[in-house]
């Protein structure tokens, strides 16, 4: 549930408190006479959808009407999400919620009565859904009411179905793609740098982000960025600093171990000749390690415009170096020299023993143990000096991440930024109870996001909520500062 509205704090820090609890098992709904026959005359309850095609990100209204006062109606929602395997994996959702007066219940304001989520959410359905492989009850729903597991979909539909009393009254269709079929995606393989190039076929002189996903590695993020913001009148460019794991890539780093940060001065010149960019209106998006790197970056080159750090850390850690012993060294360099960071103490004790006796692992605490130890002259070199940058900053972390603890990055950030009088434009949002996947428009399944043995922290509602409530800011905060007046109405698509 989440408790009121976001509190809100000096210019420079919001704060938004969450507090999640997980469905209990659904209550018996009482069939009481007046309620068998409001069931009756909900024959003609109906779905009423808009808009059933709209690009991701943009709210979806859910309304049903002809139901009486009394009479209980269930929306189901059955999806498809790609797994990390690359297989179509069915996932399901429900709610069930009582008619009024005026005959007309709205998902946007209206709490469900049972069902996978609680309280009013437009998101509900959407964020809520489960994997149909460990939801026996979904499994028993589906056959039921020969729903079937989300066959016929694609991924980004959702079908709706809306039953009374077990039958099926009305189904829809919501369909989350991209807005313009003028999209492109140009893969660029260079001497400098490897990635992929997102723009609109004819677009001239639009503000340009560059985005840079995690120590996951691959182009995971900037896919799921890129068609998004193009949308939005921007061209964006990912860049691939690290190999996704067991899937080298060549001429990219096998693991985020001293990358040099010239990488990205590469990818700048290859922008400034494209005809679809303008160069001197340049962001950077980045997620956990690529947030770290956008800091690190936006703090020596004035160059960069806007920042948006996703996760971020306010310090330059230790290399990762899987499966290798020796020297530490810094995860970055700059002309050939390792930038100052900090040791990480325990890393690998954590992770045999989480595989030894099958328990999650919290590298949030490793983070916590490792500043705790480091000496006050290993804090201030290792310290990103971010009040050196000349970029609008727009930093959002999560209160319960437990993979690298981003909420408390952020506040020692914005401290120190309020305390250095930083001159440039300063967002800051923390969302206490949400963890470390943060990037996402809170339309789509968040169930999955912390049941890895490596635990994100947050819950699926929080989750989804830091994610819905950021997504439109992060939108607002690009077209600001680099100057795109952009396409961010809630529109439906044609």
């Amino acid at each position: 549930m989440i408790t009121g509205k976001p509190q809100m704090h000096p210019a420079w820090m919001v704060t938004v408190p969450l507090l999640f609890a997980w469905p209990s098992p659904r209550p018996a709904i009482a069939q009481m006479p007046a309620a068998r026959e409001a069931q009756t005359a909900a024959r003609d309850a109906r779905l009423r959808v808009t808009p059933v095609r709209v690009a991701p990100g943009f709210p979806v209204h859910v309304v049903i009407t002809g139901l009486p006062p009394g009479a209980a109606a269930t929306v189901h929602a059955q999806s498809v999400v790609t797994d990390d395997s690359g297989h179509l994996q069915p996932y399901y959702a429900d709610a069930t919620f009582l008619g009024n007066r005026g005959r007309t219940v709205s998902l946007d304001t209206a709490a469900p009565v049972t069902g996978y989520y609680r309280g009013a959410d437009p998101r509900g359905l959407f964020w809520s859904a489960r994997p149909t492989a460990r939801d026996s009850a979904a499994r028993t729903a589906n056959a039921a009411l020969h729903l079937g597991a989300g066959d016929h979909l694609t991924p980004g539909q959702v079908r709706l179905t809306l039953t009374v009393q077990g039958f099926i009254r009305d189904r829809a269709i919501v369909t989350f793609a991209r807005a313009d079929s003028g999209l492109l995606r140009q893969d660029v393989h260079t001497g400098g740098f490897v990635g992929a190039f997102y723009f609109e076929r004819g677009a001239r002189r639009r503000p340009v982000v560059l985005v840079l996903g995690g120590s996951e590695g691959g182009l995971d993020v900037a896919d799921w960025i890129g068609p998004k913001l193009v949308a939005r009148g921007f061209a964006v460019l990912g860049v691939e600093y690290v190999s996704p794991r067991g899937a080298p890539v060549r001429g990219v780093a096998a693991t985020v171990n001293r990358i040099p940060i010239e990488l990205l001065d590469s990818a700048r010149a290859w922008l400034s000749n494209r005809p679809e960019v303008a160069i001197d209106r340049l962001g950077v998006v980045g997620y956990s390690k690529g947030a770290e790197f956008a800091l690190v970056l936006a703090s020596i080159d004035s160059w960069i415009k806007a920042v948006v750090a996703y996760a971020p850390s306010d310090f330059v850690w230790q290399g990762i170096r899987t499966g290798e012993s020796g020297t530490a060294s810094s995860s970055w360099t700059r002309r050939g020299r390792e930038l100052s960071f900090i040791p990480t103490k325990g890393t690998r004790e954590a992770i045999v023993r989480g595989r030894r006796d099958g328990t999650p692992i919290y590298l949030a605490r490793v983070v916590r143990s490792s500043l705790a130890a480091a000496s006050p002259a290993e804090l201030h070199a290792a310290r990103i000096p971010v009040e050196h940058s000349h970029a609008a900053l727009l930093l959002i972390g999560g209160g319960d991440d437990q993979l690298w603890d981003s909420g408390a990055s952020v506040m020692r950030l914005a401290a120190r930024l309020r305390q250095a009088r930083y001159a440039y434009p300063l967002q800051t949002l923390v969302y206490t109870g949400a963890g470390h996947v943060l990037v996402g428009t809170g339309w789509q399944p968040t169930t999955t996001d912390n049941t890895d043995q490596f635990r994100n922290g947050g819950s699926a509602r929080n989750d989804a909520y830091a994610q819905g409530d950021s997504w439109p800011r992060v939108l607002a905060f690009l077209s600001l500062r680099l100057g795109q007046s952009g396409r961010l109405g809630d529109q439906p698509m044609r």
